[in-house]
């Protein structure tokens, strides 16, 4: 129940853990342009602080 408690923090944990981050690969790379979009806004909208981090770490996988 943590994710109730501290969405952003747990949306945050989620984001940067494997699972996430392959997610957030996929989504980037779709073939399908609104699905890139909506995947840049979650990064830049959402997620400014720590968007350079999920970008390095999707490079290096």
């Amino acid at each position: 129940m943590d994710h109730i408690k501290k969405p952003k923090s747990w949306a945050e944990d989620m984001l940067l853990s494997q699972d996430g981050l392959q997610m957030m690969n996929k989504l980037l790379h779709s073939a399908d342009d609104s699905v890139r979009t909506k995947a840049r806004k979650i990064l830049n909208t959402g997620y400014p602080h720590i968007k350079n981090e999920i970008l390095i770490e999707i490079e290096n996988s």
